[in-house]
């Protein structure tokens, strides 16, 4: 038995894997009796924790299989789940909703939600590589960013009766490499999409639903920012809003020359389509 990364995945001598860490490693079995017997086999090793409100000390959750006990894998509030994943852990929301205060300090971690799962409070990002899919919002749910990141996706979700009123629900200053796809956003007191001073890297805002809110989506360059900053707005549908879109993209010194443009988005019932800068 042989491992192509021992980082990742081990065997031993008897065929018995350990996962050392998240990532993809492949097995090999070759014969002892003739070395032109041989398989190989793939392997992705990944941690993950469950969150379910109504589980306690000494409860057990199964998944997949797997039992995970309270406490190591399995928790009764977000946060507490966040602080005793290490990095890179799929967390999975159980139906129920969330109101303690959250904040995502550690990189590569993914929110994913279960079926009821409901977020109503604010959402601090405060590393890099984060994915928020498949939960549902509403209330006084926000995101913002508390530092620098970057690498971060939020999809499959959807977003309504949105009661905060003097910040967007996404709220991000000095980003890179940011993906908003396949949302739904429906009923918010005051603006969708805010990201301010993204110096590189790409925003990429496609196929979502967003209606009847302030703004729909507000890009701000306010500082010098890089000819590589890619900026890709597609195959949205945007309705009874004040701005639909309100880009700026003049910066400290000037407009920079990249790539830069909104497609195929439908636009209806507004006060305002767009507002740009000259």
């Amino acid at each position: 038995w042989e491992s192509n990364n021992t980082d990742i995945i081990t065997i031993d001598e008897f065929g018995n894997v350990t996962g050392v860490t998240t990532g993809i490693g492949t097995i090999t079995a070759k014969s002892t009796l003739d070395e032109t017997i041989v398989d190989t086999f793939t392997i992705e090793v990944i941690n993950i924790s469950v969150v379910d409100t109504s589980k306690t000390e000494g409860d057990v959750y199964s998944y997949n299989g797997l039992n995970l006990a309270y406490g190591e894998r399995l928790f009764g509030s977000i946060q507490e789940a966040i602080d005793q994943s290490p990095a890179g852990t799929v967390i999975y929301l159980e139906a129920g909703t969330y109101t303690s205060p959250i904040n995502i300090n550690k990189q590569g971690l993914h929110l994913v939600g279960l079926t009821g799962a409901i977020i109503s409070t604010n959402i601090t990002i405060s590393s890099s590589d984060i994915l928020i899919d498949s939960v549902e919002f509403t209330g006084n749910a926000s995101i913002h960013n508390a530092n620098v990141i970057s690498n971060f996706m939020f999809s499959n979700n959807n977003v309504h009766d949105i009661t905060v009123t003097d910040v967007a629900f996404i709220n991000f200053t000095t980003v890179s490499d940011i993906t908003v796809t396949n949302n739904i956003f429906d009923t918010l007191v005051f603006d969708v999409l805010s990201f301010t001073d993204m110096s590189d890297g790409h925003l990429l805002i496609s196929e979502n639903m967003i209606t009847n809110a302030q703004k729909g989506i507000s890009i701000r360059e306010t500082v010098d920012y890089n000819n590589t900053l890619d900026i890709k707005l597609m195959w949205n549908e945007l309705s009874f809003l004040t701005t639909s879109f309100d880009i700026d993209l003049s910066g400290a010194t000037g407009e920079q020359a990249i790539t830069a443009y909104a497609r195929f988005n439908k636009v209806t019932e507004y006060e305002m389509g767009a507002v740009a800068n000259a």
